[in-house]
């Protein structure tokens, strides 16, 4: 529903891959690695390198990460002249911090409970539909257990969905004051008209990650992947080889695994649409001894792919 009303979403991301290696965050990297650089502002990297950080697609998920480091960085050093290697460190740092927290995505933090402890922010949901009702008088406390935690994330307001059908039981117990009821301006039909998916990553164990570094470096794979951007649309189909991964012309621009055919030629007829979350880089030191002779090419890229599944009934 965010997603349909044009609401920029921030979510867990439950399978993870080196952020460092995302094409917009590795040429940063490079970027702070020039030894001609010396130092510089952090007002410098627009010139430095423009598309990667001012973006030509200010929707853009990864320029939007690096568009808020630099404006930390530059709040926080005043703009000052300084070593470009500091500004690394402080981006290795950074990235560090992303790799703990396992969050993309820069609008409303859409999450599970367990994913949100440790966190607050000023204004929180709990949405509803989900609690059920206990088998025991454990397991009673333990979701009891679950929705304080939800609750105490909030710093400023904190508003509990209550569905319909099977609503959480635990709100009967809260009221006074302190409660404004409310009503859902929205009718129930109206959510009929809603589209609900799953959303999916195809992680690094689903895909042939060095399928792009068999290919001499010249071949127009390497063209094809290097005009993919965050965002794109693709598609999962199957080739000769099993299950490919085909950018928006048809071309095939990767393969899924052997682990990631078991995995998904089952559920391909769900898919409801696909797209480019991050395009890694790939170099000839990265295969196991097994792929070496198959390598052709010094460098390479692989997409990284999100599903979108129907679910029927919502």
């Amino acid at each position: 529903m965010l997603e349909q009303s044009r609401i920029p979403v921030k979510r867990p991301l439950e399978k993870t891959f080196p952020i460092h290696r995302v094409r917009e965050v590795a040429t940063l990297i490079d970027c702070l690695r020039d030894e001609t650089l010396g130092t510089l502002r952090a007002s410098n990297l627009l010139p430095c390198d423009e598309k990667t950080v001012a973006g030509e697609d200010e929707a853009g998920l990864w320029t939007r990460l690096l568009n808020g480091f630099i404006e930390n960085y530059r709040a926080e050093t005043g703009d000052a002249l300084l070593p470009a290697e500091r500004m690394l460190d402080h981006l290795f740092d950074f990235l560090a911090e992303q790799r703990r927290e396992k969050i993309i995505g820069d609008g409303v933090f859409l999450g599970t409970v367990h994913a949100a402890k440790g966190m607050e922010f000023k204004h929180v949901f709990v949405l509803d539909g989900d609690w059920g009702r206990p088998l025991s008088d454990a397991q009673g406390e333990a979701e009891r257990r679950v929705f304080y935690v939800a609750m105490t994330r909030a710093k400023e307001t904190l508003t509990l969905m209550r569905a319909r059908r099977r609503p959480n039981p635990y709100l009967k117990e809260l009221s006074g004051e302190h409660m404004l009821p409310r009503r859902s301006p929205l009718a129930p039909e109206t959510l009929a008209s809603v589209d609900w998916f799953n959303y999916e990553i195809v992680g690094l164990e689903d895909v042939f990650m060095d399928y792009a570094g068999g290919f001499d470096p010249q071949h127009l794979l390497h063209r094809r992947i290097g005009a993919l951007s965050t965002g794109d649309a693709v598609t999962l189909a199957v080739g000769a080889s099993g299950i490919e991964i085909h950018d928006g012309e048809g071309y095939c621009v990767g393969r899924l695994s052997a682990k990631g055919n078991e995995r998904w030629r089952p559920r391909l007829a769900a898919i409801a649409g696909a797209r480019i979350l991050a395009i890694l880089r790939r170099d000839r030191l990265d295969p196991g001894d097994r792929y070496r002779d198959y390598i052709r090419a010094e460098n390479w890229e692989l997409p990284i792919v999100e599903v979108r599944s129907g679910v029927l009934g919502g």
